[in-house]
């Protein structure tokens, strides 16, 4: 139980950056998550990619929550 916390903080970063690419994924609303661009060209290959603050920045919130949720329940 020692380790709880930081365990319950990491689930919820990428709980929460999961479900925000299953909705993106599933609704096609661009701004949600990731957006790709792959180009092959004849001198190589291009790839971008992309990734919004909003997903991020609720990400962290949630990390940090489920941390001091985490450090509660000692």
């Amino acid at each position: 139980m020692k380790y709880f916390p930081y365990f319950l903080s990491i689930f919820g970063f990428f709980l929460t950056i999961i479900l925000y690419f299953l909705l993106e994924r599933y609704i096609s609303v661009d701004w949600f998550v990731y957006n790709y661009y792959g180009n092959t060209s004849d001198d190589g290959t291009r790839f971008e990619a992309e990734i919004a603050w909003l997903p991020l920045l609720l990400a962290v919130l949630v990390s940090y929550f489920g941390w001091k949720l985490g450090k509660r329940k000692r």
